[in-house]
């Protein structure tokens, strides 16, 4: 989830239909304004527009506000009609420096993005050239904007977008309101953009909290929930536990209480079957979609999509599916929650999948215990649409499933394409969890269980962390000694360790360099010169070879001692007669 999602064509094409939605009514300017103090602007956006919060990949790339509007019928020639969305995007766009410390120091200007070059890239269809229209408009005496259209098409002459962007001068950036609506519903919509666009004030900035280490559970909530409410209609709400901080636009309390309880029931089941080597500190955040397409809006997904976790924001990404079955929603809650609290358990590293996605599916057929206090009880029953068991079953019966060495040691890409379906992979590691687990609980025949089977989690588990810390403590001593090295030589070969009373303030105890302290940041022999290296919290970029390297060695620990051949029979003998 760390891919930026390409506006238009997420937002704007929701698939074909031969059925005709009801006409679009004629839109009206909104009361409230969308304002974003840290930027120092307001405007008002159309009414009934659904404001949904730019995802952390979204700002990279200038993102700063989305706003979703209705969705319009267009005919397509040959093919029914389409729908697409009429939506607003807002853009900022600033001038970049970066430094580069290397041999020598260079400063490298980046110029701010020029929104037509943006709109080539980022809008399927548009021809950034062929600029339809552009003019300075006067807003007011102190603003003026520069207002241009584009075309863009999906389906040839059919499938017409207009976008009209209204790009304003805002303190040290510039500013683009960018509304989009089908070229044949344009006539109705592009006076109200106007009528919009000339709501735009350039306001003070207002300094925003900002997130940094060492803040409580209150202050991180606090800034959550300030953050949400400047997109409108979204909030945060604290847990019993703060361990978790929930962000959400839905206004079932009711929902969002069955939410926190069987969030809090998973994350101690987690802890129970995987206790951490050391304190998970982390609050996790979990978004909760009221409605499903506003899920997709935030996430960029499609249909078949339920939820989602990103290693790169940390956040779990979900909606409420009354509208179908929120067991579903909650067997997916914990399905992605297992992979949330798993990121943190390997140290934001990465498993193989039969390990990850089967238990998060082992996790996802979990029901609520029978009272408020009782734990979590596994079954092998998913709700309609996630059934694992009537899958595995039939491929057993059919022989269409995997041989369970190659299984096991498949890549991401070999392990989602085993087929014989979509779902397969997730069937058969979902079906090699349950019997391991469960039988590591005693609750699998001796017929097919070899007390060998019971050491291939805790070994697997306990191989991947050593070995992956092992890994990033090298590569951070690596990536010291480089930063170090880089900092003599532009300091020079005269340069000489700073003796004692010399200027500066005197050691005190527990500083980094501080002799008996080997190994930690700033030291280096004695003699040498010491060099202060300060180094983010990022881990460090291990490479796929040592990866795989770390992955032998964890299957060697767990797997290495089994007969694969004899463990694949046990395991279709317990599919076959036991797995009810």
């Amino acid at each position: 989830m760390n891919t930026f999602k390409f506006s238009i064509l997420l937002a704007l094409v929701a698939g074909i239909s031969v059925a005709f939605a009801p006409s679009s009514s004629a839109q009206k300017l909104g009361k409230d304004y969308f304002e974003l103090p840290e930027f120092g602007f307001r405007f008002k956006p159309l009414d009934d527009f659904k404001r949904i919060p730019p995802q952390a990949s979204d700002k990279e790339f200038g993102i700063i506000g989305k706003m979703d509007g209705k969705e319009l019928t267009v005919p397509i020639k040959g093919q029914g009609v389409t729908q697409m969305n009429a939506d607003i995007r807002v853009f900022r766009f600033v001038d970049k420096k970066i430094t580069t410390t290397g041999d020598a120091e260079i400063d490298i200007k980046i110029d701010k993005i020029e929104l037509d070059k943006y709109l080539d890239m980022a809008y399927r269809g548009v021809n950034a050239k062929a600029v339809l229209l552009d003019e300075q408009v006067k807003i007011n005496k102190e603003l003026e904007a520069r207002h241009r259209q584009w075309r863009g098409s999906l389906f040839g002459d059919d499938g017409g977008f207009i976008l009209d962007a209204w790009s304003y001068p805002v303190h040290d950036a510039e500013v683009h309101v960018v509304y989009s609506v089908p070229e044949k519903h344009q006539k109705k919509w592009l006076k109200v953009f106007e009528k919009s666009a000339k709501t735009f004030e350039v306001t003070d900035i207002v300094e925003p909290a900002k997130l940094h280490k060492g803040m409580t559970y209150e202050e991180l909530l606090a800034y959550h929930d300030q953050d949400q409410r400047d997109q409108g209609g979204w909030r945060a709400i604290p847990t019993p536990s703060k361990r978790y901080i929930i962000k959400t636009d839905s206004d079932d309390d009711d929902f969002i209480q069955l939410v926190i309880d069987r969030l809090e029931k998973s994350r101690d089941l987690f802890e129970k079957d995987f206790p951490p080597k050391k304190a998970i500190d982390h609050v996790s955040i979990v978004r909760v979609c009221a409605k499903e397409e506003t899920f997709h809006a935030y996430g960029g997904t499609g249909g078949g999509v339920a939820g989602w976790f990103s290693p790169a924001s940390t956040e779990l990404v979900l909606y409420d599916g009354k509208n179908v079955d929120r067991n579903m929603t909650f067997a997916v809650m914990t399905h992605e929650g297992f992979h949330q609290y798993c990121h943190f358990l390997f140290d934001e590293s990465e498993a193989h999948r039969w390990f990850d996605e089967g238990h998060g599916d082992y996790y996802g057929g979990a029901k609520m215990g029978r009272s408020k206090n009782s734990p979590m009880e596994i079954t092998s029953k998913m709700p309609a649409g996630l059934d694992r068991l009537s899958v595995i079953r039939e491929m057993v019966r059919e022989h269409t499933y995997a041989p369970v060495a190659d299984h096991i040691n498949y890549n991401h890409q070999q392990w989602q394409t085993q087929g014989p379906s979509n779902v397969s992979c997730y069937a058969q590691s979902w079906s090699i969890i349950f019997m391991l687990r469960q039988g590591m609980e005693g609750n699998v025949p001796s017929k097919v269980w070899k007390p060998e089977y019971a050491q291939i989690i805790p070994k697997y588990i306990e191989t991947l962390n050593d070995e992956y810390a092992k890994a990033y403590a090298e590569a951070r001593a690596k990536e010291i000694k480089e930063k170090q090295e880089r900092e003599r030589r532009k300091a020079g070969p005269e340069a000489k360790p700073e003796q004692p009373g010399q200027a500066g303030d005197p050691p005190k105890e527990g500083d980094p360099g501080q002799e008996g302290e080997p190994g930690k940041p700033g030291t280096d022999a004695p003699g040498d010169t010491e060099i202060s290296i300060v180094l983010d919290d990022k881990k460090p970029y291990l490479g796929e070879a040592k990866k795989k390297e770390i992955w032998t060695k964890a299957m060697d620990a767990s797997w290495g001692k089994v007969d694969l051949d004899q463990f694949e029979r046990d395991w279709v003998e317990y599919v076959n007669s036991y797995l009810k």
